[in-house]
């Protein structure tokens, strides 16, 4: 069975040792957007899951249908300050 996106979500912060809020500041987004979304009560608005999933995959995460992989990457990747948002122009 595969995981929903909230369990992929709460498996590569586990992996990458982040708490919402860090995932909230890499995102760019409300850490109670992902609460609420974690724990199933919204959905993630479009724009905000492409920004959680452009953070994951910054930081060596990649998802499929049914597992999530970590590749670490050689040279760490460079994450936005927690004021920056991902794709925003510097």
């Amino acid at each position: 069975m595969p995981l929903s996106d909230a369990q992929k979500f709460r498996a590569a912060r586990a992996i990458l040792d982040w708490s919402q809020q860090d995932l909230a500041d890499y995102a760019g987004i409300s850490p109670g957007a992902i609460n609420t979304f974690e724990r199933g009560k919204r959905k993630l608005h479009p724009n905000n899951k492409y920004a959680c999933l452009r953070a994951f995959t910054d930081a060596g995460i990649t998802f499929t249908d049914m597992t999530i992989t970590y590749m670490p990457v050689k040279i760490k990747p460079v994450l936005p300050t927690p004021t920056q948002k991902i794709g925003a122009s510097t």
